[in-house]
């Protein structure tokens, strides 16, 4: 428990000294001292400028740690709802590229991964509606291509259009 503390308070202090050499602010008030609003201002802004400018900071390593890719591999995955693949209720890509769909026709989709190369991976799908018998599949990816048509079917083997989930791995 002691060393937790202590530990706990070391890493609090190199964090307090990180802040200050972060941020100066331009005026120190002192006993007795006669303090202005503008002096106050002054500090107030290069608080604000300071802050600012590690959000941007902040802001750059996200962007730069969502373009990495993993050494464990690659993952993308997204959602598609109902009968209107076009609209993804959420999605994911590890390479940082966009993730789109169209509906071509009814129970054939386009699905685009950007800057994911899915001959390299493995696809995964899943019908979301478990009421009825239905089955989405792949067309089959030979070369290096971001895009893959998917194609549902009910048990009769007729298109039909369902919610399904897709997963890419590498």
């Amino acid at each position: 428990m002691r060393q937790i503390k202590y530990t706990l308070l070391g890493a609090f202090i190199v964090l307090l000294g990180l802040w200050a050499v972060a941020v100066t602010v331009p005026n120190a008030f002192h006993e007795g001292d006669v303090v202005s609003s503008a002096k106050v201002s002054e500090n107030f802004q290069a608080l604000a400028d300071a802050v600012t400018a590690l959000e941007a900071k902040l802001s750059e390593v996200q962007a730069a740690q969502k373009a990495l890719p993993s050494s464990a591999g690659v993952l993308a995955y997204a959602y598609f709802i109902d009968s209107t693949p076009s609209y993804i209720s959420y999605a994911f890509n590890s390479t940082g590229g966009a993730v789109s769909a169209t509906r071509e026709s009814t129970g054939k989709y386009r699905v685009t991964f950007e800057n994911l190369d899915l001959s390299q991976g493995s696809l995964m799908l899943a019908v979301v509606d478990a009421t009825k018998a239905q089955i989405c599949t792949n067309s089959p990816i030979t070369s290096s291509t971001d895009t893959v048509t998917i194609n549902c079917f009910n048990h009769d083997g007729n298109a039909v259009d369902t919610a399904f989930y897709i997963t890419v791995v590498r």
